[in-house]
């Protein structure tokens, strides 16, 4: 293939990637926790005003248009908390149901305080609050789902390695490609763990946001699989 077919390709991809609703948020919200990351490390130098107001007016953009993105998205997680009961696992099925209702339950407060954003209604700050809660609380249950998956394939990858059939290899290239996916998977859920953590005051700013940057550049690389990576 020449480069001119390479670059076409990679316009084309670009392009479906971008028109995905899901994947453009994962972008917006690369742009939203790297503006959080300067603002905690310039808030406290005189020098850098102009750049901290920028970088706030930049991270208060991105926050209420990825509101409005995910707005009626808490549908979504209910539905995928309902979906949790074919899991195999009984722990698997537990905490995939309580991620997702607890995250799920985030939205919808989330969308109630875009509603307060844009004045048309009013709640008071305890929203906020349990908005926060429900987000840490599904994060949490999501990470022991993680775990006991991540557990599963250990085992399982301990039973492949004994097999000495032809077919081996290509469970063991299967089985290497899910267990990277969960650890992927882990460290994601792990960094957004820290978001919640900030704004409630258990945990560092800073931290949180470069938790939201990580998190969100392996979501960028997830969505880029699924959108771009499959269709070839």
């Amino acid at each position: 293939m020449d480069s001119t077919s390479r670059d076409s390709r990679l316009i084309r991809d670009v392009i479906k990637y971008n028109s995905n609703v899901v994947a453009r948020d994962k972008l917006n919200r690369i742009v939203q926790y790297t503006s959080r990351m300067i603002i905690w490390y310039v808030k406290d130098a005189k020098d850098m005003q102009t750049l901290l107001f920028r970088m706030q007016k930049l991270e208060a953009a991105m926050a209420t248009s990825r509101k409005l993105f995910r707005m009626f998205n808490s549908i979504e997680f209910f539905v995928k908390a309902l979906d949790a009961a074919n899991e195999k696992d009984g722990v698997v099925r537990l905490f995939s149901a309580v991620g997702m209702a607890g995250k799920g339950i985030w939205l919808f407060f989330d969308h109630i305080l875009w509603f307060n954003k844009i004045q048309m209604m009013k709640v008071d700050s305890r929203w906020q609050q349990m908005s926060s809660w429900a987000w840490l609380c599904g994060v949490f249950a999501l990470l022991i789902r993680d775990v006991r998956k991540l557990h599963m394939l250990h085992v399982h990858a301990i039973d492949v390695s004994n097999l000495e059939m032809k077919q081996s290899s290509e469970s063991r290239r299967h089985l290497r490609r899910q267990v990277e996916a969960a650890q992927l998977e882990f460290v994601k859920d792990f960094c957004d763990l820290f978001i919640p953590l900030a704004a409630l005051g258990y945990a560092n700013p800073g931290i949180a946001a470069a938790g939201g940057m990580l998190s969100s550049a392996i979501g960028i690389k997830q969505e880029w699989s699924k959108i771009v990576a499959v269709s070839k």
